[in-house]
This record gives structure tokens, sequence and C-alpha cells, in this order.
């Protein structure tokens, strides 16, 4: 699956083919082609972000931040910015100017999240965001029916897990907060037991509800054991 995932995320980069010609000769890409890009790159690494940013396919996706798949979007990050500076801003209009604009700085936000001294490398609580909020996120989305917010906010409480797990790893030598982690874990169970749950029961399906608690005390199981998953990892080297 991640070799998939990582063929998928290299043949983005061709999204970024040249269409217009810089003053230099070294052809820049478009507008479009940038976006195009960008929303292959998060619905393929991450979908948590992607469904904020309004990219399709994505409100249903959860993908595990691993220690490989960090270094990738580092790679693949440096390499877009780039080309978004090979963009003349000189000669787009404003509307353009802001679309470029956009996509640096959430670029930017994510390498700077990504990086080696990072939060998703130095803080547990980064993940609420791609764990218990991702879900909460969906599971409230406006403009959905309320069978379909509960089909997707399923889709990503199977992974919750999974993502726990390999945030353990990636924080194996981050600074150790014992209490602040175990208040986020606390505050993570609550939004996945009342906020998330109550949010769920506006679906009369029998079926999809039942997948869904399921899924659900599988992932609040998860938090739970997270402080000691974390426990388990190396000290960090003093």
């Amino acid at each position: 699956m991640r070799l998939g995932m990582s063929a998928a995320l290299a043949a983005s980069l061709f999204l970024l083919g040249p269409v217009t010609a810089s003053g230099d000769g070294v052809a820049s890409p478009s507008i479009a082609s940038l976006q195009r890009a960008y929303a292959e790159h998060l619905l393929v690494s991450r979908p948590d972000r992607g469904s904020r940013e309004g990219v399709k396919g994505a409100a249903a996706r959860l993908v595990p931040v691993t220690e490989a798949s960090l270094e990738q979007d580092l790679v693949w990050l440096e390499a877009f910015r780039a080309k978004c500076e090979r963009v003349d801003r000189s000669k787009l209009p404003s509307a353009a100017r802001a679309s470029l604009d956009t996509l640096r700085a959430r670029a930017t936000r994510q390498w700077d999240e990504s990086r080696p001294d990072g939060p998703l490398r130095r803080d547990p609580l980064a993940y609420r965001a791609l764990t218990d909020r991702a879900v909460l996120e969906t599971i409230t989305a406006a403009h959905v029916g309320a069978c379909e917010r509960v089909r997707r906010a399923t889709q990503r409480l199977r992974m919750l897990p999974e993502m726990l797990r390999a945030a353990a790893i990636n924080l194996r030598d981050a600074p150790r907060d014992d209490a602040r982690v175990r208040r986020g874990v606390e505050e993570a169970v609550r939004t996945l037991r009342m906020e998330v749950t109550a949010a769920a029961a506006a679906c009369r399906d029998a079926r999809r509800t039942a997948d869904f608690v399921e899924a659900d005390s599988a992932a609040i199981r998860a938090f739970q054991i997270f402080p000691g998953w974390l426990s388990d990892t190396p000290e960090p080297s003093r």
C-alpha cells in the first residue's frame, strides 16, 4: 500500500507540467497545474488537510503519518515550493496571485509541520488534528447527508489506531510531558465519546450505526493506550 501511495505521490509531480516560459528560458508551471498537483498530494499523503481544503474524495480518508511519509513529504514540498517560486507573479492577475500565495502558504505550513523539529516529530497533541478532530470535522460537515457523514467518519475512525501507532514511533525523541499528554488524550476521548457520537445519532441506518460504534470504540481504546505506546519508545537522548 505504501509503495502504491509513493508512486501516486511521485506521479503528482507530473501535474506540474510547464506551460509558459520565464525570462531566463526556464519553463514555469501554471497556477491550475500547481493547484491540481497540491490537491493530489493532499489526497494521497494528507487527506486530513485535504478535506479542510475542499479536496474531493479526501473526507472519508486518513493516512498514517510515518517516518518515511514525513521524509517523502519534505522532498515533495521542497520541489513544489521551488516550482511556485518559478512563477512570475508580476505577470499574473490579482486573483491568480492570491491563489499562488495561498498555495505557497499552505505548502510552507505543511513543510514546517513535517520537518525534523516540527510538531509531528515533537508534539503528541499535534496528532489530534489528524485523529479525533479530523473525525469530528467529517461528521459535522455541512451539506452532507447524516448517514453519509457517519460512513465517512467510520472510515476515518478505523484508521485511528494505526495513526496513533505511527505517531508514537515518530515521537520517540519528543520531550516528555506526561500530564499534558494525558489531558490531551482525555479531551480526545471526550470528543469521540460525546461530540462525535452525538453527531452520529442523526443517522437511522442500523448497519451504519453499528459499524460506527465498533470503529469509535476501537479508536477510543487506542487513544486510552496511546500514552503507554509513547512510554514504550526510548527516552530522548540528553
